[in-house]
């Protein structure tokens, strides 16, 4: 085509399209080619930037990432491109290369349901802790500059909960212990009282149960003790305590620091993993926790494989897929850094593959679970010579079927509901498929437990519904994004999604459930 510049191509495997991005006769422009309908050109949008450079295509994201300049000498930033809106190429600022938090280890990071993840503290090469604090929103990081803060730390804890962080503790820029409790509600940290607590530490872990909105923290150490207690912070009339659980029974977990723990909020247990005892020895241990019960003891678990013994690995718990997830670490014996994927079942450890790409080798990441994506958000670390500032999501994708199966569907949150006054952004859903026909079913409100099991022929095995749909939406082929309306009455309502695959002989594949709180932007 005469007149046209090309920065950028790749391949949208989604829409199965080569998109090439460049300029034309001076104004920005997208090329697209489609094998069925030939070439088609689309108009830059509002977003456009000035000058495009590498290009490559985000199989979570579902959209084309490439770095830009709005002028020739201006600074990076990070673009996504995501397909046609009529004959208007669409693009979304990922922030990216210009506004991020600088490289730290020993961050600690926490959902805040109502906006995203929260980054806060760490240190840098240089050994310096800092007190920032950070918001991810799955796009961009924003620094939120609140006007007071709590002072500069690193190996703290950090439990995130509907509407708030709670951070307990941690290591100052003495390398002293610190036992003080805060909360970030809103852009504002608060300093609480509570009436009791813990002894200061640093190198221990905090957990919240989602579902009842509680927190826990176990172990650390203050450098000269060692520490294998359990407490939940409470909240009565305003009043707030951290109250020892009094642990019973056999099960002696002994004192730990460095390890990592999680609420696997279907089971209502506090799970806990490997870590370093008071001799400076390496754990490769799993240990359960029934808060469920009054007087809980812990319970050691010897699944047939494990990951290996570890410490500052990152640990959360996916409610949507009803894993504990561990990730990375150090291992004390060997002197590797880690980046193996482990899933955590309740019964038994699966070591999980990626497809993409792995993250760098990492101890001490600052690692949470985001409700409204469903996706694990990890952020920064030690590499073993330097702190990283790389930001990583870990997105579900459909894997490949084992020999006589169907391959399994997959569905993932592409976009959050929320509710700005009388705007409204819908739920975006994506299904993947092999199968020729798939269908999504939305449901108000939802079940934890399978409301029944799907009939099919003998030789399917049975699939569990979860929904009780109010929509339902269907597509023929291998990939669909369906983005279901919300009005805004539907704010703080929560919404149920699944997806089934019909396959020619008869047999239905189904995701897991999806379940998404529609939230109200303040």
């Amino acid at each position: 085509m005469p007149g046209f510049l090309a920065s950028g191509a790749c391949f949208d495997t989604h829409r199965s399209r080569l998109v090439v991005l460049g300029h034309f006769n001076g104004s920005g422009s997208v090329l697209e080619y489609d094998t069925n309908y030939g070439l088609t050109q689309l108009w830059a949008g509002p977003d456009y930037p000035a000058t495009i450079g590498n290009a490559v295509y985000d199989e979570g994201r579902r959209k084309i990432v490439c770095t830009t300049q709005d002028t020739p000498t201006g600074p990076l930033r990070t673009r996504a491109y995501e397909g046609p809106s009529g004959i208007i190429a669409t693009w979304s600022d990922l922030g990216g290369s210009t506004v991020r938090p600088t490289p730290r280890n020993d961050a600690m990071l926490a959902v805040d349901d109502s906006r995203g993840a929260i980054l806060f503290g760490g240190r840098d090469n240089n050994n310096v802790p800092n007190n920032e604090t950070w918001l991810w929103d799955s796009r961009d990081w924003t620094n939120v500059n609140p006007t007071n803060a709590p002072a500069p730390r690193s190996a703290a804890a950090l439990a995130g909960k509907a509407d708030r962080v709670v951070l307990f503790g941690g290591m100052n820029s003495n390398n002293q212990a610190m036992g003080d409790t805060w909360a970030l509600v809103g852009s504002s940290w608060q300093q609480l009282a509570p009436l009791t607590s813990p002894a200061a530490r640093f190198n221990h872990a905090m957990a919240t149960n989602y579902v009842s909105g509680e927190t826990y923290l176990f172990g650390g150490s203050d450098g000269q003790n060692w520490f294998g207690d359990v407490y939940k912070l409470e909240n009565f009339l305003s009043l707030w305590s951290w109250s020892q659980i009094q642990v019973g029974g056999t099960g002696n977990v002994g004192v730990r620091d460095l390890h990592a723990i999680a609420v696997d909020e279907r089971r209502n247990k506090l799970v806990l993993f490997g870590g370093r005892n008071e001799f400076f020895q390496q754990l490769g241990d799993t240990w359960e926790l029934d808060l469920s019960q009054a007087s809980p003891s812990w319970t050691q678990r010897f699944p047939a494989q494990s990951p290996s013994g570890r410490v500052n690995h990152g640990m959360t718990y996916d409610s949507q897929r009803e894993r504990t997830v561990l990730v990375g670490g150090y291992d004390m014996n060997t002197g590797a850094f880690l980046d193996d994927i482990w899933e955590w079942d309740g019964v038994s450890w699966a070591q999980r593959t990626t497809v993409m790409r792995s993250i760098t080798p990492t101890e001490n990441p600052a690692m949470a679970y985001d409700h409204r994506t469903q996706r694990v958000v990890l952020f920064g670390g030690w590499t073993g010579s330097a702190t990283s500032d790389n930001t990583y999501e870990l997105v579900e994708t459909a894997g490949p079927s084992a020999p006589g199966q169907q391959a399994p569907v997959s569905l993932i949150l592409s976009s959050a509901p929320t509710v700005n006054g009388s705007n409204t952004t819908p739920l975006g859903v994506d299904i993947a498929s092999s199968a020729g026909l798939s269908a999504l079913f939305v449901a108000i409100g939802g079940a934890p437990q399978p409301l029944a099991y799907l009939p099919t022929p003998l030789f399917c095995s049975s699939q569990p519904f979860y929904v009780q749909p109010v929509a339902s939406y269907v597509g023929v082929g291998n990939r669909f994004s369906y983005s279901v309306p919300i009005p805004p009455a539907a704010a703080g309502i929560l919404l149920s999604a699944q997806g089934l695959s019909f396959h020619a002989n008869g047999c239905i594949d189904t995701t897991d459930a999806l379940f998404v709180t529609v939230q109200t932007l303040q």
